[in-house]
């Protein structure tokens, strides 16, 4: 479940001290479409995202998740007078999946930050605990969720955890063309 902007336009960090829900937040891709494709430039970059995802099965990964935040997942519109420029994901890539050297230098290739940005619309990080040393790996982990959860002023909000879906991803597609071919009014959540 994504929880409401906090009075600031962020994700908050967790939804009550009463409770263990806290960021990053599990959800689906489609409710991600859901709650942030209501204007046709965030419907392209959840395309882009949809296409970015879609890259990791095609190579044979079935088991991860996409840690996403940056602007996409704040109300920017609103708080900055702008729509978000990309998604910001950091992927996390079970370390339990074992693949050729090829398929893991296509995979750091194909998915790097500058490539995923211009092919995909995706400012994208890779933690790949298998295929990298652990201190490296955690590193990585630390500075992306530092930026992930973290706004211009340094303030903590939250960010989406999405697992790896294949049959959600297609759902998650097939609503964004119907919200575009409805013309879905370009409306802030």
């Amino acid at each position: 479940m994504i929880p409401p902007f906090s009075a600031q336009g962020v994700l908050p960090t967790k939804i009550s001290p009463l409770t263990d829900d806290h960021s990053p937040f599990p959800c689906t891709l489609v409710e991600i479409v859901q709650r942030y494709g209501f204007s046709e430039h965030r419907r392209e970059l959840l395309r882009g995202f949809i296409r970015f995802r879609a890259r990791f099965y095609e190579l044979g990964f079935s088991i991860g998740e996409h840690i996403v935040g940056g602007s996409f997942v704040d109300d920017c519109e609103r708080r900055y007078g702008r729509p978000p420029a990309d998604i910001d994901v950091l992927t996390v890539l079970a370390p339990s999946q074992q693949f050729p050297r090829e398929v893991k230098l296509e995979l750091i290739n194909s998915l790097d930050r500058e490539g995923a940005k211009e092919r995909y619309g995706v400012d994208a990080r890779l933690a790949v605990p298998a295929f990298m040393r652990a201190d490296r790996a955690c590193r990585i982990v630390a500075i992306v969720t530092q930026l992930l959860t973290k706004d211009r002023n340094n303030r903590a909000k939250g960010a989406l955890a999405v697992p790896f879906s294949a049959s959600l991803d297609q759902e998650a597609a097939a609503l964004l063309e119907s919200m575009s071919a409805a013309g879905q009014p370009a409306a802030a959540p």
